[in-house]
């Protein structure tokens, strides 16, 4: 009689045990389609050298051009001697900026931005400041972290794919907010200028015209700002 009570709580407790089986393989997997696309990416990113390298001089000559500009945008970490509270980087294997990190958070520009005119560096600069200041790498981890623990539920992945909309969107009009709606067209043409297409939609970095098909609805969003009524 015992052995046959044990053989039916076994038998009964199985159906449970596939339940988490499969609830575990669908969140490993959901991880992997997360991060493990962009695992490159990050490394490349990490080797990113100082902005100051010598080697670089040019484009820190750009970036010392805006100085006069800092004092207005001091809330998002820029100072009065032209430099920032982020560290940034620059590197040659990346085709857009970024803002990249949690902890020690740094901004790493396209070493092809060299070229830019100097105000084009500005709105790049200060839109991934607003990034910086606002954690939206965080948020993004979270919101993947909560695709992962809800995978099953398309709603959630939905809902992921329109926040890193949003926060894009957010940003550009925060950057027009600062520097003027008169400046849409200037701004649309920065993010023409640093787009750099990619199938893979980066989780842990926000990075300034990523994907071809959002920087469309981004462009024509911006155009279609308007000044906030105070």
């Amino acid at each position: 009689k015992g052995s046959t009570e044990r053989s039916a709580a076994s038998a009964s407790g199985m159906p449970g045990i596939l339940r988490v089986l499969l609830y575990g393989a669908g969140a490993a997997l959901s991880a992997l389609i997360l991060f493990l696309p962009g695992k490159k990416e990050n490394e490349i990113l990490r080797e990113a050298l100082p902005i100051t390298d010598p080697q670089r001089e040019q484009l820190f000559l750009y970036v010392k051009k805006i100085k006069q500009k800092w004092l207005a945008y001091s809330c998002y970490g820029f100072c009065a001697d032209g430099k920032t509270a982020v560290p940034m980087f620059v590197s040659d294997r990346i085709k857009t900026p970024v803002s990249f990190g949690l902890l020690r958070p740094r901004i790493i520009l396209a070493k092809t931005m060299s070229g830019q005119e100097y105000r084009q560096l500005m709105y790049v600069l200060i839109h991934e400041m607003i990034h910086v200041k606002r954690r939206d790498n965080l948020i993004r981890i979270i919101c993947a972290a909560a695709c992962i623990v809800h995978w099953f539920n398309p709603l959630s992945w939905v809902m992921f794919r329109m926040l890193k909309m949003d926060i894009e969107l957010s940003c550009d009009e925060k950057v027009l907010d600062l520097t003027g709606m008169e400046n849409r067209a200037a701004y649309a043409q920065s993010l023409v200028l640093a787009a750099a297409d990619s199938p893979y939609d980066p989780v842990l970095y926000s990075a300034f015209g990523k994907n071809a098909c959002r920087l469309k609805r981004r462009i024509k969003e911006v155009m279609n700002m308007k000044k906030k009524k105070k």
